[in-house]
């Protein structure tokens, strides 16, 4: 480069290769600057959000939308197992917290992705909790609402559980003083209010002293509890017993009422016992030398009641002539033809 003095100016002589690789330098050096200048900008308090990258705040950002009609915020995920929206709380805080709008709107919506168009996709909500801690939780409304609700569509179940692995419960339910852990309600055209399906379908565990497993308890004429066996002969209702306690259970507190009833409809057999059969209402009675009578008393008796007697050994002639009901006094008498020259004993069998 040169130049030469003109009248007091300084006139250059660089040549058109020198101007451009000046300028090139120059403008090489402003881009630098500027790419520097942009690694470095975030959002704060005021400022619009900036996508990519973290925005900071000290104070809540709200988006109002006051359309009829819309969304407040849309977020789409188009690759990859990206979530929609992520939200981690604070402290014992939410991650997302949902209002429902107020016309009984719910506070959050899932709807499931399929995996074709009108395919069967995935689930609506999926909740995982850390520790011993449920994956979700769900608090009703104050006004006797439900903690959680489901509606199945079609024939779809309205909830539907699977446990754990290592024998987990699929549905658990804790009740609270004396209400149900699970409450199900029969549908209109009458559906059962709970329906178990496997081995076994529906299993009551008892806990506390004198507890029931299982309680149902019909309306009107309506039946508490009902089985319905499996094809191969299977028990329509079968119970176990521990220690001294019975397997299957019936009691009536009406004097009219029956604790089990046994029936067959079309003329087969209505009971079947296998093993001993004890009756509170049979015994034995002695019959003392020299007497012909004995009277039992403490037996509730009714004008239908027919009281069967035997005696339990050969006497030398001497028989049971005739049992006469008392049913007021709640007591019978057993007659024999003959005074016996020993004591003997006579078995007796109230029925009805």
């Amino acid at each position: 480069m040169s130049g030469k003095r003109t009248g007091g100016r300084v006139t250059s002589t660089r040549s058109r290769r020198d101007l451009l690789v000046g300028a090139g330098a120059a403008l090489g050096v402003v881009a630098a600057e500027s790419l520097a200048k942009v690694s470095a900008v975030h959002a704060d308090n005021g400022e619009s959000v900036i996508l990519g990258q973290n925005n900071n705040e000290t104070a809540a950002t709200g988006i109002t939308n006051s359309a009829s009609q819309g969304n407040g915020l849309e977020v789409l995920v188009v690759a990859g197992n990206g979530a929609g929206v992520y939200g981690t709380g604070a402290g014992s805080g939410a991650g997302i917290v949902a209002t429902g709008g107020n016309a009984s709107g719910p506070g959050v919506k899932a709807i499931a992705g399929s995996t074709n168009e009108g395919g069967e996709g995935g689930v609506g909500v999926e909740a995982k909790g850390t520790g011993l801690f449920p994956g979700v939780s769900a608090t009703g409304g104050p006004a006797d609402g439900a903690g959680v609700a489901g509606f199945g569509a079609g024939s779809g179940v309205g909830v539907s559980g699977i446990g754990g692995p290592a024998n987990g419960h699929g549905v658990y339910g804790s009740g609270t003083g004396s209400s149900a852990g699970v409450l199900g309600v029969n549908g209109a055209s009458g559906g059962p209010g709970v329906q178990g399906i496997g081995g076994p379908g529906v299993k009551g565990l008892g806990t506390g002293l004198d507890a029931a497993g299982v309680v149902g308890t019909g309306e009107q004429g309506g039946t508490g509890v009902i089985g319905y066996g499996g094809v191969d002969n299977g028990a329509g209702v079968e119970g176990f017993g521990t220690e001294f306690g019975p397997g299957v259970h019936g009691s009536s507190s009406s004097a009219s009422g029956i604790g089990v009833v046994a029936e067959n409809t079309v003329g087969g057999t209505a009971l079947q016992v296998s093993g001993r059969a004890v009756f509170s209402r049979s015994g034995l009675a002695t019959v003392n030398a020299g007497s012909k009578t004995v009277v039992v008393t403490g037996v509730p008796l009714t004008s239908s009641s027919l009281v069967l007697a035997t005696l339990q050994q050969v006497a030398g002639g001497v028989l049971v002539r005739a049992v006469v009901p008392d049913p007021a006094n709640s007591q019978f008498t057993i007659y024999l033809n003959a005074a016996p020259m020993t004591s003997v004993a006579v078995g007796w069998f109230v029925v009805n």
